[in-house]
């Protein structure tokens, strides 16, 4: 990529063009449809943890729940940050019309994510199957269904990811974000009603589930089908697409990584300390945190295209204004959320779960906190990871999860349920200052 002069560079960045608003103006409108589409999966996620949770009880459901973190865990060689790669390199040869690479891309990342995720699967149900009685009951009978997400995960996500490299930000996000919760709720709602008086059971639930996921991944490759530009035909790859591929999805695989990692190690080990009862508390106080990050999540999802442009173009004023922008949004969202979780959140855990919920009403406190901390760094990592900064994306969430890791080993023994909580909050707050500042050195400063 040819550098731009230093005079031209500065007059792009200090002075406000038609491009500039053009650009805001786009992500504005498609981040609009991108929290639509976070709203109405959110909706759609709390009626499925409502009726399974109500229908399961905290034992069932801390299983189920369980045995799906342990599935995210494995996902993270099944993926091997492959999507967020394809999300880059399709932006950047739609921009270049090179759609003979882009297509070459798309068949290479499938293939390299079928072959990592099922073989996993069937490694993954022999260990299991040996160490079967360290599982509660029902245990690895659901784990063992579990296992089906393997390869339907990644292949969801990587539908997921060429849609939004695209610029279909809304429709990338609909099979799995709309349609697979959505199903997932109606065959939830629909069994418990059949089964009733039986209580449902984990098994249940994560065959349901299971089902969902398929038929996700189905509509999800008909859309690609139809929305992939008609040029789109006959992609090859050389060589040196495959090495550099590779060698960039390295970093990428330890970012997305880690990043699941942080995202499921606080259910991990209050499993591994405490009762299946508090580790579905647990995850239904997350899954209210996340309340707190939506408009992070869908300003996200649009603007991680658009840094590639223009990172690609050498446009670091806009990448500048993105990150102001992204940052904005995230707190505007997350604030009025985090005081209504603050002042009543027992009440709001007791109405909609149920009274054996309100004991996750401090965690739920302490969790809203940490989300806001990271809602106002705004879409740092997102930043690094389409400019180039791999390694370093990669070096602060290490360092996060390390912490992670170590708090959790100190809070959960001794407090349970609000350790866990903390460990996660405090986990957030030093990824997000490490990342902004990798960010502000080796991005905006350029």
């Amino acid at each position: 990529m040819l550098e731009k002069p230093a005079q031209e560079t500065e007059r792009v960045s200090s002075e406000p063009t038609g491009a500039a608003r053009s650009l805001a103006s786009t992500v504005l409108r498609s981040g609009a449809g991108s929290l639509v589409v976070k709203l109405l999966s959110l909706t759609l996620g709390f009626l499925v943890v409502v009726v399974l949770a109500r229908s399961l009880g905290p034992d069932e459901y801390g299983v189920y729940t369980y045995a799906y973190a342990l599935i995210a865990a494995l996902s993270i060689p099944a993926t091997f940050g492959v999507p967020t790669l394809v999300v880059r390199e399709t932006a950047k040869a739609q921009a270049k019309r090179d759609w003979a690479t882009m297509l070459g891309l798309w068949r290479w990342s499938r293939s390299l994510m079928l072959r990592i995720s099922m073989p996993l699967a069937v490694l993954s149900a022999v260990v299991a199957w040996l160490v079967s009685d360290r599982f509660a009951p029902n245990g690895l009978t659901v784990f063992l269904i579990a296992l089906a997400f393997l390869p339907l995960n990644s292949l969801g996500a990587l539908r997921s990811a060429q849609l939004r490299g695209l610029n279909f930000t809304v429709w990338g996000q609909i099979p799995e974000l709309i349609i697979r919760p959505g199903l997932l709720a109606l065959l939830a709602g629909g069994t418990y009603w059949w089964l009733a008086p039986r209580q449902l059971t984990a098994p249940d639930a994560m065959w349901l589930h299971a089902g969902a996921a398929f038929v996700a991944v189905v509509l999800g490759s008909i859309a690609l089908k139809v929305l992939q530009p008609l040029q789109a035909t006959g992609g090859t790859y050389e060589a040196e697409h495959k090495r550099d591929w590779f060698r960039a999805v390295l970093p990428l695989a330890l970012v997305s990584g880690m990043q699941t990692i942080n995202n499921n190690l606080d259910v991990l080990m209050l499993g591994l300390y405490y009762p299946a009862a508090e580790v579905g508390i647990l995850k239904v106080v997350l899954q209210f945190g996340m309340l707190v990050v939506l408009g992070l999540q869908a300003i996200n999802v649009v603007v991680a295209p658009q840094i590639a442009k223009l990172h690609s173009n050498g446009d670091y004023g806009g990448l500048r204004r993105i990150a102001a922008l992204s940052a904005g949004v995230a707190l505007l969202t997350a604030v009025p959320v985090t005081g209504v979780f603050l002042l009543f959140g027992s009440q709001i855990l007791a109405f909609v779960f149920g009274e054996a919920y309100t004991a996750g009403s401090t965690a739920l406190m302490i969790i809203a906190l940490g989300q806001t901390a990271n809602a106002g760094a705004g879409s740092v990592g997102i930043m690094l990871s389409m400019t180039g900064n791999e390694r370093l994306s990669a070096r602060g969430v290490a360092i996060a999860t390390v912490a992670n890791l170590v708090l959790n080993l100190v809070l959960i023994p001794p407090y349970g349920l609000n350790g866990a909580a903390a460990a996660t909050a405090v986990t957030l707050v030093v990824w997000n200052v490490l990342l902004w500042r990798y960010v502000r050195r080796n991005v905006w400063t350029r």
